[in-house]
């Protein structure tokens, strides 16, 4: 491990879905991760504003996703919307919620 770098702190908006359940909420919550010196988050855009909305609103207060989640079903119904998502934020890491069981049963799916 490279001690000289200092790490990056990044927390999964997932753990903090209490709290921003609203537009205001999502607002004051980023602002005080912000005020924390947190810079980075994991998470999905909120279903009620647009990816580019939300990298607005993390770039605003200093704040950028360290990766995003999709949904393997989306992932699987429209691959590009994983890419078109990591352009919107500027990272090379999409993370999907899970595998489900059907699809580990074998090599072949």
């Amino acid at each position: 491990m490279d001690n000289s770098r200092t790490p990056m702190i990044s927390v999964q908006m997932y753990t903090l879905r209490e709290y921003i359940r609203t537009r205001e909420d999502l607002f004051a919550t980023l602002d005080r991760l912000s005020a924390l010196g947190i810079t980075g988050i994991q998470g999905r855009t909120p279903a009620y504003m647009s990816d580019e909305e939300f990298a607005y609103e993390l770039a605003l207060r200093g704040l950028y996703a360290d990766s995003v989640m999709v949904s393997l079903s989306d992932i699987l119904t429209n691959p590009s919307y994983a890419s078109r998502l990591a352009g919107v934020f500027g990272i090379d890491v999409v993370r999907t919620d899970g595998m489900p069981p059907e699809l580990m049963m074998n090599r072949e799916g």
